[in-house]
């Protein structure tokens, strides 16, 4: 599932990707669950040299990198869910209480 965050991101480089009125009101969900998508991949930026030649996969400023690790993800088959509200975490966490048909 993907959760998003109580603090909007109001960086421009972000929201150039929303394209759609649909996935508009998606990503504007604060605090909850707001799509669905599978985790094919994890990336370990171990520096910030390596975090700014994978720029291109991630879309970020060089400067978000944060020693002495930054994780990354990669998901295929992302589809929005409606609004969630849900409290999150800063890492992984369980979600219970939600039925997926």
């Amino acid at each position: 599932m993907i959760h998003a965050g109580k603090i909007v991101d109001k960086r421009p480089e972000g929201w150039r990707w929303v394209d759609t009125p649909e996935l508009s009101q998606t990503a504007e969900g604060l605090g909850g669950v707001i799509g669905l998508a599978d985790l094919v991949e994890c990336r370990i930026y171990r520096s910030a040299e390596a975090f700014a030649a994978d720029g291109d996969r991630h879309r970020n400023a060089s400067d978000w990198f944060r020693p002495p690790v930054l994780y990354g993800f990669r998901f295929t088959n992302a589809r929005p869910l409606p609004f969630w509200p849900y409290k999150g975490n800063t890492f992984f966490f369980k979600v219970e209480g939600l039925e997926l048909s």
